[in-house]
C-alpha cells in the first residue's frame, strides 16, 4: 500500500471533520507529497522523515516543519486506528525541532509606505496589502473575502477566521473602502474580491508567490534565511496591524477583539509596545 493511499483516506475524513483541513491539505500537497508520493507505507523511514525536516528547515519556520511531521503522523494514526494498516507509526522516532514561535518583526510607518509604493502598480497585491494592514487578518481570511462581505455604508468587513472557525468584523479606512468600491463595482455579490483570473483554491499560493520576492527584496536581503523572528513574511502584516494599535495606545481588549484572539495571552505580546508599558517613564529618567 502506498503512503498516498492512506493520505487520501485521511483527507477524505479530514475535509468533513477537521476545521484546519484547507491549511493542512495545502501543506501536504506542497511540502510532503513530493517526498512520499511513490513510497509505500513501509518506506517512510526515519531517514526520509529527517530529510524532509532538513530540507524544509531551510525555507520554513521550525514550527511549520514540526507541523509537517505532525501531519504525516496523523495520517498514519488515522490508518492504524481504522485497522487499514498494522505497522508502527514511524513518526514516533522523530525528534521535533526546537521552535521559538514569537515573531518580533513589524513594519514601521516608513516601511509600510515603501511596501505600498512597491506594489501600487499591481491592483491585486495593493488591495491585499491594504486589507491586511487595515484588518490584521490572516492570508486565508483575506483571500476568502467576497463582495457580499463588505458593508460599504459603514466601512465594515466580515471576516472568517479559519484557525478558530469563527466570524468577526473588521473596520476599513476611507481610502481602502474607496479602493474596494472601485475594484468591486463590476463584481457580483458572491465573487471573490482578490480573484485575478485564477481558481480560489490556488489564490493563497498565488498571493504568497507574488509577495515573497517583494518582501525579501525590501526587507530580508541582509538577514539569515533561518532568522524567522526577524524576517518579513506575509504574516508580518498581521503583527504590524496589532503592533501599531498598541503603539497608538489602543486598549489591549480592543486589540484582542480586532485580532480575533481567543486567548488574551496571545494579545499580551503587544502590550509592551504601548506608551503605557512604562517606556516613556524610562525615557524621562535622569533628565
Amino acid at each position: 500500500m502506498l503512503f498516498s493511499d492512506i493520505a487520501i483516506t485521511y483527507f477524505e475524513y479530514s475535509e468533513i471533520h477537521n476545521k484546519d483541513y484547507v491549511n493542512q491539505y495545502s501543506r501536504y500537497v506542497k511540502h510532503i507529497e513530493p517526498y512520499t508520493k511513490d513510497l509505500s507505507i513501509d518506506d517512510i523511514s526515519l531517514n526520509i522523515l529527517e530529510k524532509i525536516q532538513k530540507d524544509k528547515k531551510k525555507i520554513l519556520a521550525p514550527k511549520t516543519v514540526n507541523h509537517l511531521t505532525q501531519i504525516i503522523g496523523t495520517i498514519y494514526n488515522h490508518a492504524i486506528n481504522r485497522d487499514i494498516i498494522k505497522i508502527p507509526n514511524p513518526v514516533r522516532q522523530v525528534k521535533k525541532l526546537v521552535a521559538n514561535n514569537e515573531r518580533l518583526r513589524y513594519l514601521s510607518i516608513v516601511e509600510i509606505r515603501e511596501l505600498l509604493d512597491t506594489v501600487k502598480e499591481n491592483n491585486q497585491l495593493y488591495l491585499f496589502v491594504k486589507l491586511a494592514l487595515n484588518t490584521g487578518a490572516r492570508l486565508y481570511s483575506l483571500t476568502s473575502i467576497k463582495k457580499k462581505d463588505i458593508d460599504f455604508e459603514n466601512n465594515i468587513i466580515s471576516l472568517k477566521d479559519y484557525k478558530n472557525e469563527t466570524f468577526y468584523k473588521g473596520f476599513l479606512q476611507d481610502d481602502t473602502m474607496q479602493l474596494l468600491k472601485d475594484t468591486t463595482k463590476d463584481l457580483k455579490h458572491n465573487d471573490y474580491i482578490l480573484l485575478d483570473g485564477t481558481y480560489k483554491s490556488n489564490l493563497d499560493d498565488l498571493i504568497s508567490r507574488r509577495m515573497k520576492p517583494i518582501l525579501d527584496e525590501l526587507f530580508n536581503n541582509e538577514l539569515d534565511t533561518k532568522d524567522t523572528q526577524n524576517r518579513v513574511v506575509i504574516h508580518t502584516l498581521r503583527h504590524t496591524f496589532a503592533s501599531h494599535l498598541a503603539i497608538n495606545n489602543t486598549p489591549i481588549f480592543t486589540i484582542q477583539k480586532l485580532m480575533n484572539h481567543k486567548d488574551i495571552k496571545q494579545t499580551m505580546r503587544y502590550a509592551k509596545l504601548s506608551p503605557e508599558s512604562g517606556r516613556d517613564f524610562v525615557n524621562d529618567l535622569y533628565r
